[in-house]
């Protein structure tokens, strides 16, 4: 992808620090579960800040 769109795509957009993959989603259930919940608004901003979860 760098080379041909000219993106680094393991840099943070908002501060361009260096991000790792840390996982790899291979079930589409999980995929599709995902996708449906950022869709219904369960999470717009995937960076806006949050309590870990209990």
């Amino acid at each position: 992808m760098r080379r041909i769109l000219e993106i680094d795509p393991l840099l943070c957009v908002r501060c361009g620090a260096p991000m790792k993959i840390i996982a790899f989603l291979t079930e589409a259930d999980v995929v599709h579960k995902i996708v449906r919940h950022v869709e219904a608004g369960g999470g717009d901003d995937p960076f806006e800040a949050r309590a870990p979860p209990t």
